[in-house]
């Protein structure tokens, strides 16, 4: 069986904010195995936060899935989520994100993006083009893991 066939999802508790979002108890992020116990991420998280694309995690085996207890070992790459007022933006943002080097995922809805900023890609530049759109109005982006550190900022 090749490790891609072995893939499973590691699935992740959520805390609710006080308006009950997200709408799920659990995140379910695919994950190669990379190890006894021990997987390697391999999409980009819509609800959690402090955990990223390519992060190699411990899950324990219970009641048939894949539970979270600890991140292992970090890779380095930062998670960004976007929610689009302005459904016309999505496809021209995603294409810009793209160009800059990051990878992007859309979640159940199209409002919801996630991003995954690799390691060689400028956080900072990131950040500040997705700040210039949010002021001209549409979306609104939040960081949900930092990875690229202090001497982004």
């Amino acid at each position: 069986m090749t490790q891609a066939e072995q893939r499973r999802k590691v699935n992740f508790p959520l805390e609710k904010d006080e308006d009950g979002y997200p709408p799920f108890d659990w995140e379910g992020i695919w994950a190669e195995p990379a190890g006894e116990g021990f997987w390697l991420l391999d999409n980009i998280p819509f609800f959690v936060y402090e955990i990223s694309n390519r992060d190699i995690v411990r899950a324990n085996e219970e009641d048939g899935r894949l539970v979270f207890d600890q991140v292992h070992q970090r890779q380095g790459h930062s998670t960004l989520r976007i929610i689009f007022e302005d459904l016309d933006l999505v496809d021209v943002v995603r294409a810009t994100l793209k160009q800059m080097g990051c990878a992007t995922e859309g979640a159940h809805s199209k409002r919801l993006v996630a991003v995954d900023v690799g390691p060689d890609v400028s956080l900072k530049e990131v950040r500040a083009y997705l700040t210039a759109a949010m002021e001209r109005g549409g979306l609104e982006f939040e960081d949900a893991c930092d990875q690229h550190g202090q001497a982004e900022d």
